[in-house]
């Protein structure tokens, strides 16, 4: 096996980027949420601290925009469903019910669809 010194194409064969005019996979995408208050905090950060939050959202768009210089720019608008620290509680989904009851205990699968249940009637 010999080794490739020179990284140009033979003068007999065209070279191309063909490849380039098909999108292969999702490219990376900005998420953004315009304006939004996050939460509240009972023990905010100081001036200069660093916090991890942990958010949930909802993506409401898929859009792309070409900027002046022609770069295209992928992002998705998104909605906010809850934010909290990690290690606490996520903020109750009325869509999904929580697997502890209000004492921290878990709850059985018979028990949670059993408040399903009754939910619907």
């Amino acid at each position: 096996m010999a080794l490739v010194t020179d990284r140009e194409a033979p003068p007999d064969v065209a070279t191309t980027n063909e490849l380039a005019r098909f999108q292969l996979e999702t490219p990376p995408a900005e998420i953004r949420m315009a304006g939004k208050t996050l939460t509240i905090l009972e023990d905010p950060p100081g001036l200069g601290d660093a916090i991890t939050l942990m958010v949930k959202v909802e993506v409401t768009e898929i859009c792309e925009k070409q900027k002046a210089d022609g770069e295209i720019v992928f992002y998705r608008k998104a909605k906010l469903i809850g934010c909290w620290k990690p290690g606490e509680r996520p903020p109750d989904n009325d869509e999904q019910p929580g697997l502890f009851d209000h004492g921290d205990e878990p709850q059985t699968v018979g028990a949670v669809l059993g408040e399903m249940a009754a939910d619907d009637e």
